[in-house]
């Protein structure tokens, strides 16, 4: 029951983006992140909040103007934090983020770097430190940690196969590598899932705490890797358990929730920001 209500969420999504009959792009484009924005607001927990808009830091509010994120299609946040409603898009104190979603409509490899740049540049945003009291299988424990935002890409059309996209992302990967010296592929600010609704899920970072990931962060569940997938720090395939996308839709939300009941008692140092 659970594998076929995704299943049908998943292929309703998709009839959803198919009838948007914008002919202008950036209209059909908004059309589609409120879709996304709606699926999600349905399977998360009150607490959180959905909107669009920027997320800053302490040192933005200081002055120093590259500490804020580009514009982001989808925000996930807590509604226990202020939330600065300047025009028409909204800005986010980085402590009440929880995730972020880049939503397009279909796979262009051409712009898949800025793609990536514009999703990770929430992960370039300075935290102060968050004190909560976790809950998890060992029992309460407190922790004093910076909060970490987890962002991805949300493709609507393609692409059916997944090892061309994995290939392309580890090459941006290691180009960026390359023209930062002393610099690996592990330690690049990357999004932390790439999902479409053709192929489900096809890469995630060891963010995804729900999925209890390997010891290598990732899966590796295919015998034969690509020799580019072995990087440190590389995107490897998600095994899709041949399930197609249903998999990919409730492992997001309920990643997503998870974290919500996970930091369920928490406060961020704002001091920082007076």
């Amino acid at each position: 029951m659970f594998e076929r209500y995704f299943e049908q969420r998943r292929q309703a999504l998709k009839a959803l983006g198919e009838a948007v009959v914008q002919p202008h792009p950036g209209l059909a484009g908004g059309a589609r992140e409120l879709l996304v924005s709606e699926f999600l607001s349905a399977h998360l927990p009150p607490l959180l909040g959905i909107g669009s808009g920027q997320v800053f830091g302490h040192l933005w509010s200081k002055g120093q103007e590259d500490d804020v994120s580009r514009q982001q299609d989808v925000v996930i946040h807590r509604h226990d934090t202020p939330v600065l409603r300047i025009g028409k898009d909204p800005l986010y104190f980085a402590e009440s983020v929880v995730a972020t979603v880049e939503v397009r409509t279909e796979y262009r490899s051409n712009e898949l770097e800025d793609l990536l740049d514009l999703a990770s540049s929430v992960k370039k945003v300075s935290l102060v430190d968050t004190h909560t009291f976790q809950m998890g299988p060992d029992g309460p424990e407190h922790r004093t940690f910076p909060r970490r935002i987890l962002c991805g890409i949300f493709f609507f059309r393609s692409p059916t196969q997944r090892l061309p996209l994995v290939e392309r992302l580890n090459g941006i990967l290691m180009e960026i590598a390359q023209g930062r010296r002393g610099v690996n592929t592990s330690e690049i600010r990357a999004p932390d899932f790439v999902y479409s609704l053709d192929s489900g899920l096809i890469v995630r970072s060891g963010q995804f705490d729900v999925l209890t990931p390997p010891p290598t962060g990732i899966d590796n569940v295919y015998k034969g890797l690509r020799p580019i997938e072995l990087q440190d720090g590389a995107y490897r395939r998600v095994f899709n358990d041949g399930q197609k996308g249903w998999r990919g839709l409730n492992t997001i939300a309920l990643e997503i929730a998870e974290r919500c009941q996970r930091y369920a008692v928490t406060y961020a140092n704002v001091v920082p920001y007076v």
